[in-house]
């Protein structure tokens, strides 16, 4: 009993942390892999330094930091989905310990539990902590950014600049964006320090210059993600239609796991009841609630001031960003600041000055959060399938191809090719997202003409809706097919082309929506993709190669074409169920 005495301040954190792991292993364990989880997995897989930081400018469009870390981790551990996701799993559990220390070193010890057990059970967090992506990893940098914020407050000794200097410097090399985190909140802490007479000055002044240098290798890898995902033809974010309502959903999604997340294979608990009778309850409630909190932070807590200015700052630029069309104001793009934010709303628990009715505020948070831990404990399935490159990889394995069989596959062949390689087995993939999004000449130049390539806006989007209301398939995509698929084609060879363009999910009048004046990027991009897959049949068509299997995958489906009608007797085909990937 006197152990239990002497120890329950530790005991009692690590139930927290035992409690917080478990949530976030048991669904990494039982989740599907998302299609940006695999990519994450292929682009750490690549060459060290040099294949990783090709992939991420080119493709993914991250800068490189959690990439190197799993690189490593690969190389040690494995690349199954329990080694991609637990690295994960750990920074979003280590976050708990450090939203205690926080909360402590502000406050109180009781508010520290209060952020802590928050931390713990928050379906935002969970729904990222256990995710195969660097999003665990800037919830920690935004822990322990304003941990030392906090001590730069109370303290303000070199060695706590440091640190902040070192985290804010990790900061920059995981978020693209993470360099205008790091400027907001140094603009706002050293006005905060001149509003005080706080007389850090040079301080601050060391820190930035040692900053900028510290930054200075991963800017011409940052104005090359920047130059590639700014495409003057289509827009980085073609998938994302912003919406007035997206900024009150961010900010419901950080307190209720009843609201969708706005990003495709990580919804937040939609097994939820949604409905008009539930909706104030689960959504609007806990919002209003955690703002009245965060109010009352700022209000008996100075230091809240400056580091809410930052969080709102930072919103206010992606808000910016996202309204001229270079941005998507989505609630993964806002975890750096969380942190602050769920501090704040902590801590305004803890500062009630009713110790009882703090308790019960608490509970609402504690029994809205609670649920989405337990739901898939419970046994129920919260997510539909989340990628279709294993699923595939899966069918492709079926089909038994062989030398001289040819794949064509328009989205995501750089993740199939490290599933699945088979000898002497062409796979021909134009990766049509990553060409829309970079207007990468080298692959357009295959699909339409080499002369009707053009960079200039205006220019470009005319030539790309001339060819998407083109009836046939250009010259250039002939030939390219011809030349790399067709020619020299064994009598019993295959060619199997896996028709997984991107589809609209809802109902959508393609024909109707391309016949306006003015198209979204996100009907350029279906309209683009649909003309793209429409050739391929067409060219195989002309060439004398006829679909004789057709087998459905998630999003499309693949299709299995034989060269002559009268060889039909030579291949018998097979039909495939979709079998769901475990």
């Amino acid at each position: 009993m006197l152990f239990l005495k002497k120890y329950q301040t530790q005991i009692a954190l690590l139930i927290l942390i035992l409690v917080g792991f478990f949530l976030r292993f048991h669904l990494a364990c039982t989740e599907d892999l998302a299609t940006d989880e695999i990519a994450t997995m292929v682009t750490a897989s690549q060459q060290f330094p040099k294949g990783i930081i090709n992939a991420l400018v080119t493709k993914n469009f991250h800068v490189p930091l959690y990439y190197f870390i799993l690189h490593f981790w690969i190389q040690l551990f494995g690349d199954s989905i329990i080694s991609l996701r637990i690295i994960t799993v750990l920074l979003g559990t280590l976050c708990i310990p450090i939203a205690y220390a926080c909360g402590k070193e502000l406050i109180s010890e009781f508010a520290g539990f209060i952020v802590a057990i928050m931390v713990t059970i928050n379906a935002f967090m969970i729904n990222y902590s256990y995710f195969g992506k660097f999003y665990a990893l800037l919830e920690i940098l935004g822990f322990l950014s304003v941990y030392l914020i906090i001590k730069i407050y109370k303290n303000s000794t070199r060695k706590y600049f440091l640190w902040l200097l070192l985290v804010n410097v990790c900061i920059i090399y995981t978020y693209v964006i993470g360099f205008v985190f790091v400027g907001i909140q140094f603009i706002v802490f050293v006005a905060y320090d001149f509003i005080r007479q706080r007389h850090n000055l040079k301080i601050w002044i060391s820190y930035a210059c040692l900053l900028l240098l510290l930054v200075t290798p991963v800017v011409p890898m940052m104005l090359d993600i920047i130059k590639n995902t700014q495409n003057p033809i289509a827009p980085g974010f073609w998938w994302y239609d912003y919406r007035t309502e997206d900024i009150s959903s961010v900010f419901m999604t950080w307190f209720s796991p009843a609201v969708p997340s706005r990003f495709i294979g990580t919804e937040i608990a939609q097994a939820l009841p949604l409905d008009e009778n539930w909706s104030f309850g689960w959504n609007v409630l806990p919002t209003f609630l955690a703002g009245f909190l965060v109010y009352v932070g700022v209000r008996k807590e100075k230091i809240f001031a400056p580091l809410m200015i930052t969080a709102v700052c930072f919103l206010l630029c992606e808000f910016i960003a996202t309204k001229v069309g270079r941005f998507a104001f989505v609630p993964r793009y806002t975890l750096l600041v969380f942190p602050a934010v769920i501090l704040a709303t902590g801590s305004g628990i803890a500062l009630l000055s009713k110790r009882k009715f703090s308790y019960y505020v608490f509970t609402v948070f504690l029994l809205l959060n609670m649920c989405y831990g337990l739901f898939p404990i419970l046994g129920l399935k919260l997510y539909k399938l989340r990628n279709t490159i294993l699923p595939l990889e899966q069918q492709l394995e079926n089909l038994q191809l062989h030398k001289g069989d040819k794949i064509i596959i328009p989205m995501r062949g750089y993740l199939l090719t490290y599933f699945y390689h088979p000898e002497d087995v062409d796979i021909i993939s134009f990766d049509l997202n990553y060409v829309f999004k970079t207007g990468n000449p080298q692959i357009l130049s295959k699909i339409y003409s080499e002369q009707d390539v053009d960079e200039n806006q205006f220019i470009g989007k005319q030539k790309f809706k001339r060819y998407i209301n083109s009836k046939e398939p250009t010259e250039a995509i002939s030939n390219y097919l011809e030349q790399s698929a067709v020619k020299d084609l064994n009598q019993d060879s295959r060619i199997v082309f896996v028709d997984n363009c991107i589809r609209p999910e809802y109902p959508f009048d393609l024909e109707k929506e391309k016949a306006k004046d003015e198209m979204s990027d996100k009907v350029f991009f279906y309209a683009f993709c649909d003309k793209v897959s429409s050739d391929v049949k067409a060219v195989l068509w002309q060439n004398k190669l006829q679909p004789q299997t057709s087998i459905p995958i998630p999003g499309g489906q693949i299709l299995v074409y034989l060269q002559d009608r009268d060889i039909v007797h030579r291949y018998t085909a097979k039909k495939f169920s979709y079998k769901k990937v475990q």
